[in-house]
């Protein structure tokens, strides 16, 4: 008798894999950076990556310690499955362009798109999200950057969920994601 493997499971592993190379890290973000602003040499600094595993028993270890007595650090962590938090420096005389760089753009065309934009004098944030196919948002893209630093913030995870727990539990917090000035 001969059985023939089901194409299901490795077709899945590959379906989720190529989900998860979508999602940009943070190097490929500085990487984006330094190709299109060629005049800022960037070099990592820091990077802290917060997978499943190392959020489970951040969660634990604050239960234990009582640290987080009302729960809410927890609670927020619940709806994450990985944060990615790196910081870069960029070379002396770094010329930042305003509006919305090619950097940024390369982002938005694999599905993330612009939820805040903020463009001051001396430094550009944008935070950027990307939705699940239930159309839940599932990821966040924080990046800032002025003259001398690039900082690079994702999560990923029921972002939905972590911006509700937030604002409930600081609704004047709320002005600033609501108020339209982006």
């Amino acid at each position: 008798m001969n059985r023939r493997r089901p194409l299901t499971t490795p077709f899945a592993a590959l379906v989720v894999a190529a989900g998860c190379a979508s999602a940009p890290t943070s190097s490929d973000v500085a990487r984006s950076f330094e190709q299109t602003h060629p005049q800022c040499a960037v070099q990592r600094e820091t990077k802290m990556v917060l997978g499943r595993t190392k959020l489970w028993a951040v969660r634990g270890l604050l239960k234990l310690t009582g640290e987080d007595t009302s729960g809410e650090a927890r609670t927020i962590l619940n709806h994450l499955r990985r944060v990615e938090i790196s910081t870069y420096s960029l070379e002396p005389g770094c010329e930042l362009r305003r509006g919305n760089p090619a950097a940024i753009s390369r982002f938005e065309s694999k599905g993330w798109r612009p939820m805040i934009t903020d463009l001051a004098d001396d430094d550009l944030t944008w935070i950027l999200v990307r939705e699940d196919n239930a159309g839940e948002t599932a990821g966040m893209l924080v990046i800032s950057v002025d003259s001398d630093e690039l900082e690079v913030v994702r999560l990923d995870g029921h972002i939905d969920d972590v911006l509700m727990e937030a604002v409930s539990r600081d609704p004047s917090g709320a002005s600033v994601l609501f108020s339209g000035a982006s």
